[in-house]
């Protein structure tokens, strides 16, 4: 029966939403997909469909009865809900070759440079690598940030020898310092 696969996936659906999201068990399922869609490509792709299904949903729980299901859902339906289920269970993965270098900055790289290449590029958010691994994220609001305390010195000579490392959140710094 169709609507027995239909409320098995959608049970899984929701299920997973609500763990991957940390949404409380009483908030509806359209605001769990909302939520979720909120932080998931996947979820917002299908977030329409996700919420009219839950419509579909209680038309078969709360309107049929032990022998008669007031709403069948069809086949390609029940396939579609199927294929998000699985999907949000082991997404995609990108494969093949990328065609270009990521941009990265080092712990160590002076703060000019990264501007001049940030403004080059037209970035706004670059990762910063110690040792092949991301230790943080620079971005503008960290530039103008650690610019603006230091307004009352030479800003130039500031910024052509201070690093990125020096400017990262104190987490980071802490981080740094133990690599």
């Amino acid at each position: 029966m169709l609507s027995k696969r239909f409320i098995g996936a959608y049970n899984k659906i929701d299920k997973k939403l609500r763990q991957l999201y940390n949404v409380k068990s009483n908030a509806t399922f359209p605001d769990t997909v909302r939520r979720a869609a909120a932080s998931s490509a996947l979820i917002r792709k299908y977030e329409d469909d996700l919420i009219d299904y839950a419509r579909l949903r209680n038309a078969i729980v709360h309107s049929s009865s032990d022998d008669m299901t007031i709403a069948e859902p069809h086949v390609d339906v029940v396939e579609k809900l199927e294929r998000i289920e699985r999907l949000l269970g082991s997404p995609p993965r990108a494969v093949g070759t990328v065609a270009k270098r990521a941009v990265c900055f080092t712990a160590d790289t002076k703060i000019r440079q990264a501007i001049e290449r940030m403004a080059r590029g037209n970035y706004s958010n670059v990762p910063v690598l110690r040792d092949g691994k991301v230790v943080g994220v620079l971005n503008n609001k960290l530039i103008v940030e650690a610019v603006a305390k230091r307004l009352d010195v030479d800003v130039d000579a500031y910024i052509a020898g201070a690093t990125i490392g020096s400017i990262l959140t104190p987490e980071v710094g802490r981080l740094l310092s133990r690599i």
